[in-house]
């Protein structure tokens, strides 16, 4: 059995792992404004409305749970598959190497499922505070304009050029 290369199950889990952190990193990055921000979110967002992205997403997805659960088992009785007794020894050098494997395998499975939630988390936090935004600048944009037309407009009953400060004195 060689070690040294990965199977081709973990090696795929371990880059969807790379790819979900690529893109939780690019969402929490400060963006130069909040068009790059709607930009990037919606490019996220319709990636994952696409049929087949969204099968595969599931696909690795269900993968990635069975491996936790199959790693989990394997790190909570380490000396079953061996065939030995649970009594206490010392660990030899290949049951060491296992043991980190599968320590290794389980942060792999881990962070990835955990990433993933995150990764949904933050997509929906960055396209509700893009929208936010949009509707600030949109009032913004309104409040600028009536306050155009309201410093146009002279106050009736108060004769041009007299103070409209309540003290109105009449003739």
């Amino acid at each position: 059995h060689n070690f040294s290369v990965m199977e081709p199950g973990w090696m795929l889990l371990v880059l969807f792992l790379v790819l979900e952190c690529f893109l939780v990193v690019l969402l929490i990055m400060p963006m130069p404004s909040n068009a790059v921000r709607g930009a990037l979110t919606n490019l996220v967002k319709e990636l994952g409305k696409q049929a087949g992205v969204r099968y595969a997403v599931f696909a690795v997805l269900a993968l990635d749970l069975f491996y936790f659960i199959y790693t989990m088992d394997a790190l909570r009785s380490p000396l079953y598959d061996s065939f030995l007794s649970p009594v206490e020894m010392e660990l030899t050098c290949e049951i060491s190497m296992s043991l980190f494997r599968n320590e290794r395998n389980l942060y792999i499975t881990g962070g990835s499922l955990f990433i993933f939630l995150v990764l949904y988390r933050i997509v929906d936090v960055q396209s509700k505070l893009h929208e936010q935004r949009d509707r600030v600048k949109e009032l913004e944009g309104a409040n600028k304009e009536l306050t155009a037309r309201l410093s146009c407009v002279q106050p009736m009953g108060v004769p041009v050029g007299e103070p409209v400060d309540g003290k109105y004195k009449g003739h």
